[in-house]
C-alpha cells in the first residue's frame, strides 16, 4: 500500500538487485494504490526488496494478447484464453461465449472448453480488461439479467503463479 500520488514512478529490485516489473491497482482509499510486483519468499528466510523512485522496471512477466476472438492471459507458467473485450444487450445465454475458453501450460496445447447453456436473455454482457500487466492479467466477465440477476467472473493470472484464480459470483434474485 503507498500513497496513489507519484506511485507510478516506483520501481522494485529484487534482493540480487535485479529490476522487478511493477504495476499499480486501486487501493482501499482513494489517495492510495496497491503496488504489485513478483516476488519469490523462500521459507523461514528474510528477503529485502528495495522501492525508489528511480530506475527501470523490469521486464513483463504476466500480460494479455490478442489471440484472433480471443485473448489470451499469461504468464511463463501458463495462458487463459478468455473472450475479447466486448459490450452487448439482449442477447440469450447460449449465444455468449464462455469466461473462459481454454487452458494451457507452459507452452503446451490448449485444453479445456467452456460454454453457456439456456435461452435466457442477458439484459446486459460485457467482457472488461481490468489489468494488462506486467505482473497480473485480469478479466471481468459479467451478465446482467432482466429483473436484477448477476453473474460476474474474474480470471486473473499473476507473475511466477502456477494457477490461475478463477472467481464466480451470481445474484439471482429476480432472475428468470
Amino acid at each position: 500500500d503507498v500513497p496513489a500520488a507519484g506511485a507510478e514512478k516506483l520501481r522494485v529490485a529484487g534482493p540480487d538487485g535485479k529490476a522487478l516489473p511493477v504495476q499499480l491497482a486501486p487501493g482501499a482509499a482513494k489517495d492510495r494504490a496497491i503496488l504489485l510486483f513478483p516476488a519469490d519468499l523462500p521459507r523461514d528466510a528474510t528477503v529485502a526488496y528495495k522501492v525508489s523512485d528511480a530506475g527501470d522496471a523490469g521486464p513483463a512477466e504476466a500480460g494479455i494478447k490478442a489471440d484472433g476472438d480471443a485473448l489470451v492471459l499469461w504468464n511463463a507458467l501458463l495462458a487463459v484464453r478468455v473472450p475479447k473485450v466486448q459490450d452487448r444487450k439482449g442477447v440469450a445465454s447460449a449465444d455468449l461465449p464462455a469466461p473462459i475458453l481454454a487452458f494451457q501450460s507452459a507452452g503446451g496445447p490448449w485444453r479445456g472448453a467452456g460454454k453457456m447453456v439456456g435461452q435466457t436473455k442477458a439484459e446486459a454482457f460485457r467482457v472488461i480488461q481490468a489489468a494488462a500487466g506486467p505482473v497480473r492479467a485480469e478479466i471481468r466477465y459479467e451478465i446482467d439479467y432482466p429483473g436484477g440477476g448477476t453473474y460476474r467472473c474474474t480470471v486473473r493470472v499473476d507473475a511466477r503463479e502456477s494457477i490461475a484464480e478463477v472467481i464466480e459470483e451470481y445474484d439471482l434474485q429476480g432472475a428468470p
